[in-house]
């Protein structure tokens, strides 16, 4: 054991506790040799050790009336203790002890001054309270500047989430405990209670939220995955419960899986485009008729509360495009995606037959500057009109600088919806239209480049027709795309050979007849009509018909519809540039907290999302239902209780009582520091509590210096941790914990 005995020092108690707990820095009664006898425990010897506790230098002299002190020594302030006016005030001296031949004096000289007891927050005869909490640290009164600290245990309002972690002050249990814990009533009514995989289609599972899906396993890649929802790779569907689930076909005229149409073709603009998409029906000189499920969502729409691109429900919009419970929709308008798929039809026609097959009339024989006039201001069934303006053989119409086709039948052709044999064969894809870096304008992959789509398919795989120049120049393009209707909206295209482009089923830009690569720009503007600019850019030079009406209305959805033709095997260049051609889509993510479990959630149990036992905050998942640790620290400081310097604080024991018996665990990590701010980084040191007793104490000091820290630091964190039974059930309690410390003179 260690016995230590302190000239002239002061014990001071940090306490927590149940009730009040008291703490003194008060002159000791011990012998005035500062000593440290450190007697042996093993029995073997009867020896004490005399050595110098701090190893600082010589034993300190105490300053108490009688002791020795240096002919010379300056005067020391002095405080007797306190009495009490008749009227409950405190009345406090301070006086001045002299060094008189060689010894201290009494207390002489004393000024008298009153206290309020109002100041008195504890007990009466020990003086003012100095709390040794960092958080609510006072200046020790000159009544008795050797101050006593007094602290209760912790209520609600000390237990904040700067100093604790799942912490509850019980006044029942007297102490910290685990947070409470939640019960099976407050659990909500959103619980979900199916089970995945047992082949019955439930609406509301612990597994995974809402079922789309059950095929009587839970496994992936089947279609239906392991929580009971329809897997989007391939377009599945899962029409009966227990049974295997199907990958639906597009094409067979048949309406399967997430499919918005399906009517057995591959026809762009007929309403049900490529991939069995959805389009607007539309007419030409009016606005299109949106369709549910083809991505575009208008404000003005009464019928469509959402869109999201797809007539699958439980996704937030149903099949009919309404917003389905548990879900928040919102309409994207005027935010562009980095890239966006424009569809195209690609139709390769012999230009350059090999034996046996025939060149289209049209193709590889004429050459010019430019001509116009070849097609009609409006569409027909989707495609141009054939005017014969510039047609071989027949008077030259004004505009058309040469021939330019045969006859009608054969530039119908051009464009037609199925394959003709041994003429033209189709190929319907994308084109991915990407954002500049930092401009609005979107380009096509090949923009700056040459487009040779059919270099090794169509009549060329076919051994129906030869390349030129290593590249196949026989082939006509087709896109359409569906937008919504602002104003400002600009189109340019570069390139050759014939070009033409119709907005709302009316021709806005003809660039039509062979011609080496030419630009053209046009702009829509919000009166309906389209500027049309030669070159690049929406500026400068305009075409000849500079401004045509083409009856637009803002906030309708139109078609933009373009048909080119390469026909001429000197080259073969198509850029593409579109700027604000965007549509307004619903996108649809579930309301997390509303107690509505969806497709996309786990659980959701409300107001209780975050709590013991019930789903994450973020509907992700369900939380243990117990809290398995807690943590609760409280920071001292002996500056206000030790001189320092030249005194240092000799932290002594923290004693605690607590209750850990039927199961879990106490534990307390202490850390030093300089300064308050360095606590929160100092190296801990963990003391476990025994968890056969309800109160001990261990040596702080000690505990410090055994792992190689500094152990008379003027700052403390003592941090209590409490952690639940392996199967979360049953908790621990804290009910006090009590440190001390001592001032010793380091010099």
């Amino acid at each position: 054991m260690i016995k230590a005995l302190y000239s002239s020092r002061r014990v001071c108690l940090f306490a927590l506790g149940a009730g009040l707990g008291l703490s003194a820095c008060a002159p000791t009664e011990d012998a005035p040799d500062s000593i440290v006898n450190i007697e042996p425990t093993d029995g073997g010897s009867d020896s004490s050790v005399r050595v110098d506790l701090d190893a600082q230098g010589p034993i300190p002299t105490c300053s108490e009336p009688g002791c020795a002190c240096e002919q010379g020594h300056a005067p020391k302030s002095c405080y007797p203790e306190p009495t009490f006016a008749a009227n409950g005030t405190k009345v406090c001296a301070q006086g001045t002890m002299s060094c008189r031949s060689g010894t201290w004096t009494r207390c002489e000289s004393l000024i008298n001054y009153d206290l309020s007891p109002v100041s008195n927050r504890s007990d009466v005869r020990l003086g003012v309270i100095t709390s040794a909490l960092v958080s609510d640290a006072s200046t020790c009164n000159a009544c008795n500047p050797d101050c006593f600290v007094a602290t209760t245990a912790p209520v609600t309002a000390d237990l904040t989430t700067a100093n604790s972690s799942n912490v509850d002050y019980s006044p029942a249990q007297g102490g910290i405990t685990l947070h409470v814990l939640v019960n099976g009533t407050q659990r909500g009514s959103g619980s979900a209670t199916a089970v995945c995989g047992n082949g019955v289609y439930e609406n509301g599972g612990t597994t995974g939220g809402v079922e789309q899906c059950d095929d009587g396993n839970v496994a992936n890649l089947d279609g239906c995955d392991s929580a009971c929802r329809l897997e989007t790779s391939q377009n599945w569907f899962c029409p009966t419960a227990g049974q295997a689930c199907r990958i639906g076909v597009c094409g067979n005229s048949v309406r399967e899986g997430s499919e918005p149409c399906d009517d057995g073709n591959n026809v762009v603009g007929d309403g049900c485009g490529i991939n069995c998409v959805a389009e607007p029906t539309c007419a030409v000189g009016s606005a299109c008729s949106s369709s549910c499920g083809d991505a575009i969502k208008l404000s003005t729409d009464v019928t469509e509360q959402c869109d999201d691109g797809n007539p699958r429900s439980q996704d937030g919009c149903s099949s009919t495009c309404q917003i389905e419970p548990g879900y928040t929709c919102t309409d994207i308008t005027g935010t562009l995606p980095a890239s966006f798929p424009l569809t195209v039809t690609f139709r390769d026609v012999i230009a350059i037959p090999k034996t046996g097959y025939t060149r289209h009339p049209d193709f590889e024989i004429f050459s010019g500057s430019g001509s116009t006039g070849m097609v009609g201001t409006s569409l027909v069934n989707g495609k141009p009109t054939y005017t014969g303006a510039c047609q071989m053989g027949s008077a030259l119409a004004a505009g058309c600088g040469s021939a330019q086709s045969t006859t009608a039948a054969n530039f119908a052709q051009w464009y037609a919806n199925a394959d003709i044999p041994n003429v033209m064969k189709r190929f319907v894809t994308t084109m991915t239209m990407t954002k500049g870096a930092s401009t609005n304008n979107y380009t096509n992959p090949t923009f700056g480049s040459s487009l040779f789509p059919l270099d090794s398919g169509g009549w060329i795989a076919a051994n129906g027709e030869s390349l030129t120049s290593s590249h196949n120049f026989g082939f006509t393009s087709e896109i359409h795309h569906w937008f919504e209707f602002k104003g400002g909206e600009i189109l340019t295209f570069s390139g050759d050979d014939d070009v033409w482009v119709f907005i709302g089923g009316k021709l806005a830009l003809d660039l039509g007849g062979l011609h080496s690569k030419l630009s053209r720009t046009i702009r829509l503007n919000a009166t309906g009509t389209v500027d049309c600019f030669a070159g690049t850019a929406a500026s400068g030079t305009a075409c000849a018909t500079a401004t045509r009406s083409l009856g637009l209305v803002v906030n309708n959805v139109y078609e933009m519809a373009l048909f080119h033709a390469e026909r001429h095997s000197t080259g073969s260049n198509f850029d593409l540039t579109l700027n604000g051609f965007v549509a307004t889509k619903s996108s649809c993510v579930p309301r997390c907290g509303d107690g509505v479990i969806t497709t996309a959630e786990f659980c959701d149990d409300g107001l209780m999302n975050g709590l013991a036992g019930q789903c994450f905050s973020d509907c992700s998942g369900r939380a243990s239902k117990y809290v398995t640790a807690a943590s609760y620290f409280r920071d001292y400081t002996a500056t206000g209780t030790c001189r320092i310097p030249p005194e240092r604080p000799l932290w002594g024991a923290l004693t605690w009582t607590g209750d850990a018996r039927t199961g879990g665990s106490i534990s307390f990590k202490l850390q030093g520091a300089e300064t308050a701010a360095g606590l929160a980084t100092a190296t801990p040191v963990t003391v476990a509590l025994p968890t056969t007793v309800t109160s001990g104490s261990f040596d702080i000091r000690t505990t410090l210096a055994g792992a190689g820290l500094q152990a008379d630091v003027p700052y403390l964190r003592v941090t209590a941790v409490l952690a639940s039974s392996a199967d979360q059930k049953i908790t621990p309690v804290l009910r006090t914990f009590d440190v001390a410390h001592t001032c010793v003179n380091a010099q």
